[in-house]
């Protein structure tokens, strides 16, 4: 075990020695440059190297800046540039991409790996009069994000994502106005206390002003439904075996939003052949047919427009621990 750490305590310490400076050239017509190291430094936070950009037409300096380079990004004794598998892939030293849609290539210059969970970190230049100015907004999104931004040249969009552990994302979208980016959509996504469902908080810029809706959907792994109709409106109601042995009922919009759920208690009547559960004052009939239901004042016969896969019946509902006989 000692003797494979000297090993690798030799290989990095010569890389670094015999890796002083390596030029760039393939990244652009225009711009060449080399990175010169210079420290031996390990630490996956903070820049060991300095990126220098050549103007070759003007034959200057246009760009002088730390970097953070690690031994796997030293190939066949060349550093790949331009390389963005996002959100979890390779991420090279430089990306060299119109980030801000002025028709001119900026360019991004990684800095440490501390964005989400320990991902690649970037700060942003764009180009301007033949310079590269830093970007404190564009470098916002390049750092406190999983990994660099996606851009969308087509629709002049960037997005970004980001997580904590299994169970929370975030995904945004920016435009860029005056060449900065302006949140226009925020989805957040988490799976919910119940465990079966999950929870939306989508805002969205609306004549000026974010407006923020509220839903919930079925997981997109959800197994499938042991019961499922479908009614003329494009709404569905599902039935699912979810935590413990319990029956849950879903009904869902046609765009798949949870307009109802039940998780309780639920007879079941062998004569019928009808699952009833009560919500409030509210009781719900459920036959192959469709769902009765019956408010204090009238009742309501939902139609549905498919025949099951599945009959209702007892043996379908024999393990549900919420469902009695």
């Amino acid at each position: 075990m000692k003797k494979t750490f000297l090993l690798i305590l030799c290989c990095l310490s010569f890389w670094f020695v015999h890796a002083q400076k390596i030029k760039l050239t393939s990244f652009s017509d225009r711009y060449s440059g080399e990175i010169n190291l210079i420290s031996q430094n390990n630490d996956d936070q903070e820049e060991n190297a300095v990126l220098i950009i050549f103007d070759d037409n003007l034959n200057k300096t246009v760009l002088e800046v730390g970097t953070f380079v690690s031994e796997y990004d030293l190939k066949d004794k060349e550093i790949n540039t331009n390389v963005l598998e996002v959100p979890y892939g390779e991420q090279s030293v430089l990306i060299y991409d119109d980030f801000n849609f002025d028709g001119i290539n900026d360019i991004a210059v990684r800095v440490g790996n501390y964005s989400c969970y320990g991902g690649p970190a970037f700060d942003v230049y764009l180009a301007n009069n033949n310079e590269f100015i830093y970007d404190e907004e564009f470098t916002d999104l390049a750092q406190n994000y999983c990994g660099f931004f996606i851009t969308d040249p087509e629709k002049k969009q960037i997005s970004t994502m980001t997580k904590s552990g299994c169970c929370w994302h975030q995904y945004n979208t920016y435009k860029v106005e005056n060449y900065k980016p302006v949140l226009i959509e925020s989805i957040e996504e988490t799976y919910g206390a119940l465990g079966f469902l999950v929870d939306y908080k989508h805002s969205k810029l609306e004549s000026g002003k974010m407006i923020t809706k509220n839903y919930q959907t079925l997981p997109y792994d959800a197994n499938e439904p042991l019961f499922e109709m479908t009614f003329k409106n494009g709404k569905r109601m599902v039935l699912h075996e979810f935590i413990d042995n319990e029956l849950f009922y879903g009904f869902l919009n046609s765009d798949g939003i949870i307009e109802l759920y039940h998780n309780k208690n639920f007879v079941f009547n062998s004569k019928t052949n009808e699952l009833i559960f009560k919500n409030g004052t509210i009781t719900y009939e459920i036959s192959d047919s469709g769902i009765n239901v019956i408010m204090p004042t009238k009742t309501i016969k939902l139609n549905a427009i498919n025949k099951p896969k599945n009959k209702l019946n007892a043996k379908l509902f024999e393990d549900m621990i919420n469902v009695s006989k």
